[in-house]
C-alpha cells in the first residue's frame, strides 16, 4: 500500500485531483446498480403478485399518481427499469472511457516526471546506476504499471460498490440467504488470496527483474554487433529465448491464478442457488417462491463479474508492486525535492573568470579525495589547455567546471558568484561541452547537430558547420545535411563523427566551449585545422581543451599540467617547455 500511495503522491496535483474526481463517479455509477436491481425487484414482485399494487402502501401511492389500471402500471414500471438498465450499461461504458483515459494520461505523466527527473539528475546518479536499466524503466515499467494499477483501483471500487448495492437489495429481499451465500464466497475468496498471495509476489517479482534483463541484453548485444561476428550466435539467441520462455511461463501462472476463481465462485453460487431451492420451498404446503429464487439468480449473475473483478484488481495491484519498487530511489528523491523545476537565481552573463575554489571531489562521496583543495582560475577568452598522465584527473576537473558534478567541499564560480542548485540549469545554457565519449543517434546530419534544438538558427548552424570542420565533408554526403545516420554513427567515419559532436557543441554559441580529447580521432593536419579555426573564436568564448597530445597544446595561450588531482604546473607552452620537468615528460 505504501507503494501505492508514493507513486500516486509522484503525480502532477492535477491528476491527484482528476483521481479524486473519477472515483467519486465511478461510486455514483457503480451505485445505479442499486436501482437497477431494486427496480428488478419491483417488476418481479408485482408480476408475481399484482394484488401488491393496493395492498403495498408505496405501491398504492404510485398508483394513486393517475394510473388507471394494472397493466399501465406495469408497463411503466417495465419502462422505467429498463430505462435504468439502459442508463446502468450507459454508465458502465462511459467509467471504462474515463478510466482509460485516466489511466493513458497519467502514464504519459509519470514519464515525463520521471525523464524530467533523469535529465535533472546528478552525472553522479548515471554513473551508479546502469543505463540500460533506466531506459527499460522509463520506457516499458511504467508502462506497465500503469496500465495495470490506475485502472485496477478504479476497477476494483467500482466492484466493491456494485456488490455492495447488490448486498442491500438481496438482504432487504432475504437477508438469511444473502448472509448464508455471501459468507460461502468470502470464505472462498479468501482461501484463494491468503493461498496464492505469496506466489502473486514471486511471480510478479520474478517478471519485473526478468524484463530489466531482457532490455539489457538486447541494448547490450546490439551495442557489440561488431564484437558478436566473433561469437556464438547460438549463446546470445539462447540467452534471449531462455529469458523471454521465463517471463511467458510466470505470466501464464499469474494469469491461471486471476481467473481460477471464477470457476470456483460460479460452483459456490450454484450450489448456494440450488440450496436455496430447498431454503425457499415451503414443504408444508409445497409452495415455491419462484420470484426470490429468479431474483436470486439475475442479482448472482451481476455478483459473479464484480467479485470476479475484485480478486482480479487485487493481483493486478500486487503484480504492479514490484514495477513500482524499481522506481523507489527516484520515487524517494522527488518526494524530497517535491518536483524538479529549474529555477534560476540569476542570468549568468560571462564578464570575467571562471574559477574553482578550494574545491575537493570524491566520486564515492566518501573515502579519500580524488581532488583535494583545488583552486584553478581561467580568464574570459582565453584559450586554455588542460594535460597531465591518464587518471590524472583532468578529465575530472572539466567535469567540475562544467557543472556536471557537484564539488563535496569548495565551490564552482562564475565572476565571484556561486554556481548551485538554483542557478545550475543557467549556468549551463552558457556551456558547451565535448565529452571523450560521444553519441551519435540514430538522425539525420542536420538533427545530430540540433539535438533537441527547436529554435532554429540557419545562421548558427552554418557557424557551427565551419568552424568544426563538418562542411569540408557534408558535400560528399548522399543527402548533405539531410544524410541519415545509423545508430551510433556506423556509417561514418570517427573523425566525422567527432566533427559532428563538435558542431553540437558550437550550434548555440556558448560562452564557455569545453573539449575533453574532441580531437583525438582527427589526423594532425586536420587536428590543427580545426584548432586554428576554434582559436579565432577566443572573442566569442572561452575554451577549455583537454589532451594526451602535448604537441596539440600549442595552440593554447595558457596551460594547466595536472598531476594526482593538482595543478602540477602552468603557464604558457613555450614557458612550459623550457622549465618544466613533467611537461618534457609528458613528451617524452
Amino acid at each position: 500500500m505504501e507503494n501505492i500511495i508514493n507513486i500516486f503522491n509522484v503525480l502532477d496535483k492535477k491528476f491527484r485531483t482528476n483521481f479524486y474526481k473519477l472515483l467519486i463517479y465511478v461510486f455514483i455509477t457503480s451505485f445505479l446498480q442499486f436501482f437497477f436491481l431494486a427496480s428488478i425487484v419491483l417488476v418481479i414482485s408485482v408480476l408475481a403478485e399484482p394484488s401488491l399494487i393496493f395492498e403495498n402502501k408505496y405501491f398504492s401511492i404510485l398508483y394513486q399518481l393517475g394510473f388507471k389500471s394494472e397493466k399501465q402500471f406495469l408497463n411503466t414500471i417495465i419502462f422505467f427499469s429498463l430505462f435504468l438498465v439502459i442508463l446502468s450499461s450507459l454508465s458502465n461504458l462511459i467509467n471504462n472511457y474515463l478510466i482509460s483515459k485516466f489511466a493513458n494520461l497519467s502514464t504519459i505523466n509519470l514519464e515525463k516526471i520521471f525523464f524530467n527527473f533523469y535529465i535533472n539528475s546528478d552525472y553522479y546518479f548515471f554513473k551508479k546506476n546502469s543505463q540500460n536499466r533506466l531506459i527499460s524503466k522509463l520506457k516499458d515499467n511504467i508502462i506497465i504499471f500503469a496500465q495495470k494499477l490506475f485502472p485496477s483501483i478504479f476497477v476494483f471500487f467500482s466492484a466493491v460498490s456494485t456488490l455492495l448495492a447488490i448486498v442491500i437489495v438481496l438482504l432487504y429481499v432475504d437477508y438469511k440467504a444473502t448472509i448464508l451465500i455471501f459468507i460461502s464466497l468470502a470464505l472462498t475468496y479468501y482461501f484463494f488470496f491468503v493461498s496464492l498471495k505469496s506466489k502473486i509476489n514471486l511471480l510478479s517479482q520474478q517478471n519485473s527483474i526478468i524484463h530489466l534483463t531482457k532490455t539489457q541484453f538486447i541494448v547490450n548485444t546490439f551495442k557489440n554487433l561488431k564484437v558478436l561476428k566473433f561469437f556464438s550466435k547460438k549463446n546470445f539467441k539462447n540467452i534471449h529465448f531462455q529469458n523471454s520462455m521465463q517471463f511467458g511461463k510466470n505470466s501464464i501462472k499469474l494469469f491461471v491464478i486471476e481467473t481460477s476463481p471464477r470457476v470456483f465462485m460460479e460452483l459456490v453460487l450454484y450450489a448456494g442457488s440450488l440450496i436455496l431451492i430447498f431454503y425457499f420451498y415451503k414443504l408444508d404446503n409445497q409452495y415455491l417462491d419462484i420470484s426470490k429464487i429468479v431474483f436470486f439468480g439475475l442479482a448472482s449473475s451481476k455478483a459473479l463479474p464484480s467479485i470476479n473483478q475484485i480478486f482480479t484488481s487485487i493481483v493486478n495491484l500486487k503484480s504492479s508492486i514490484p514495477y513500482i519498487e524499481s522506481f523507489k530511489e527516484e520515487i524517494n528523491i522527488i518526494k524530497k525535492q517535491k518536483r524538479f523545476i529549474d529555477k534560476v537565481d540569476k542570468n549568468f552573463i560571462f564578464e570575467n573568470k571562471i574559477e574553482l575554489r578550494n574545491v575537493s571531489f570524491n566520486y564515492q562521496k566518501e573515502g579519500s579525495f580524488n581532488i583535494e583543495k583545488l583552486d584553478l582560475s581561467i580568464k574570459k577568452n582565453n584559450f586554455i589547455g588542460i594535460c597531465g598522465k591518464s587518471g590524472s584527473g583532468k578529465t575530472t576537473i572539466v567535469d567540475l567546471l562544467a557543472g556536471i558534478y557537484t564539488p563535496n567541499d569548495g565551490s564552482l564560480l562564475l565572476d565571484n558568484n556561486q554556481v548551485n542548485q538554483n542557478n545550475l540549469s543557467d549556468y549551463r545554457s552558457i556551456v558547451s561541452y565535448v565529452p571523450q565519449e560521444f553519441y551519435i543517434g540514430d538522425s539525420t546530419v542536420k538533427e545530430s547537430i540540433l539535438f533537441g534544438s527547436t529554435d532554429f538558427k540557419q545562421e548558427n548552424l552554418n557557424f557551427a558547420l565551419k568552424f568544426s570542420g563538418v562542411n569540408e565533408f557534408i558535400e560528399n554526403l548522399p543527402n548533405q545535411l539531410d544524410t541519415s545516420i545509423s545508430d551510433r554513427g556506423i556509417n561514418l567515419s570517427l573523425g566525422q563523427k567527432q566533427r559532428i559532436s563538435i558542431a553540437r557543441a558550437l550550434y548555440k554559441r556558448p560562452s564557455i566551449l569545453i573539449l575533453d580529447e574532441a580531437t583525438n580521432s582527427l589526423d594532425l593536419i586536420n587536428e590543427k585545422d580545426i584548432l586554428n579555426n576554434l582559436k579565432n573564436l577566443k572573442n566569442e568564448m572561452t575554451i577549455i581543451f583537454i589532451s594526451h597530445k602535448v604537441s596539440s597544446l600549442s595552440v593554447c595561450d595558457y596551460i594547466f599540467l595536472i598531476k594526482d588531482g593538482k595543478i602540477s604546473d602552468e603557464g604558457s607552452y613555450d614557458y612550459l617547455n623550457k622549465n618544466s620537468k613533467y611537461f618534457q615528460e609528458l613528451v617524452n
